[in-house]
């Protein structure tokens, strides 16, 4: 390690750096130039890997699933997995991700149609 001490302009760009990585994570920003994903002990979350492959932010790959931006976030971050149904909804959505996609927005639709619908 060095002795080199950080600066405190350096130290701020660095939390900055931080709070904006984290936005980014939580799809609450868009990265403002090309992100590379860091491997963490050789493993890339899947989720995370399907959601940057797609283009979806966190909060759209939820409502694909029906789970909370939380619940994503918290399966990228390794603090929880998804349930057994989750779990094969996602293994649906790689291998035919425009099938899925299509018909749970057709789901949404026909749910705000019935919920709008006047008796």
């Amino acid at each position: 390690m060095s002795d080199k001490n950080l600066s405190a302009p350096d130290f701020e760009n660095l939390i900055e750096g931080i709070e904006c990585a984290g936005q980014i994570l939580r799809g609450k920003r868009k990265p403002e130039q090309d992100s590379v994903i860091t491997i963490i002990d050789g493993n890339i979350p899947p989720t995370m890997t399907f959601r940057h492959k797609q283009g979806l932010s966190h909060a759209e790959l939820a409502a694909v699933l029906g789970v909370t931006e939380d619940d994503v976030v918290d399966w990228e971050t390794g603090e929880a997995e998804p349930t057994p149904p989750v779990q094969l909804l996602l293994e649906l959505l790689y291998v035919q991700p425009e099938l899925v996609i299509e018909t749970a927005k057709s789901v949404q639709n026909r749910t705000t149609a019935n919920l709008t619908a006047t008796p």
